[in-house]
């Protein structure tokens, strides 16, 4: 083990430039207990070791993730996929019609849903019906309730959170998932 007097000790600013992160972020991270720091006075100092540690154990390229790394933010683990689906209105306004388009990714909480090239004309909480079809094993159409939650790429992507789902829907999606 190094002589702990002779290990870099980094101020907030310095860790700051060292990760090329923005010195709020560096707080952010600290407040949180992502990265450890010590606090003497006002003043922060972070063991330079201790970074490069947290650094390797949390790279996604590591062979053996620490064990107490963070746990994914969402409540339902989600995969990117390419299936076709068609997004319909629920309710009905000027012109509205059936988008069809692909699920990029999904997961039993919702689903990123992208055109087919055409600008969707609906609206973040706009009550929608997702039609999909699940590959094997399950080999079947789903008609999932949800709303419009997220708008992207010029309204041809959108995000969906599902309102209702059968248990039997929701196993199906989870097993596709992984």
């Amino acid at each position: 083990m190094k002589n702990p007097s002779s290990e870099r000790i980094m101020t907030a600013q310095e860790l700051s430039f060292y990760l090329k992160l923005p010195l709020s972020t560096v707080y952010f991270l600290t407040k949180k207990g992502i990265i450890h720091g010590v606090k003497f006075g006002k003043h922060w100092r972070y063991l330079e070791r201790e970074i490069q540690e947290y650094l390797l154990r949390n790279s996604r390229f590591s062979s053996n993730p620490h064990p107490t790394a963070p746990a994914e933010r969402r409540a339902h683990p989600r995969v990117n996929c390419s299936l076709r689906a068609r997004l319909v209105p629920v309710l009905y306004y000027n012109g509205d019609v059936e988008q069809s388009g692909a699920v990029r990714n999904l997961s039993a909480g919702g689903a990123l849903f992208a055109t087919d090239g055409v600008q969707a004309d609906f609206s973040i909480g706009d009550p929608i019906k997702l039609v999909f079809d699940l590959p094997e094993p399950a080999s079947r159409s789903l008609e999932v309730n949800g709303r419009i939650v997220r708008l992207a790429g010029g309204k041809n992507t959108c995000g969906i959170k599902f309102k209702t789902l059968l248990p039997q829907d929701a196993e199906e999606i989870n097993q596709y998932v992984g």
